[in-house]
């Protein structure tokens, strides 16, 4: 229950900087797909 009361208290904040944490998430994933893609194209 705790923590259901932390993401209603936080859902403001998070949606305050939800273009930081879209910029964040589109970087996390770039980085993930270059580490999956680099052991398959090194020889």
């Amino acid at each position: 229950m705790h923590m259901i009361e932390d993401v209603l208290i936080y859902e403001p904040d998070l949606r305050a900087h939800g273009g930081y944490v879209e910029v964040l998430n589109w970087q996390l994933m770039l980085v993930l797909l270059f580490m999956l893609w680099r052991p398959a194209v090194a020889p």
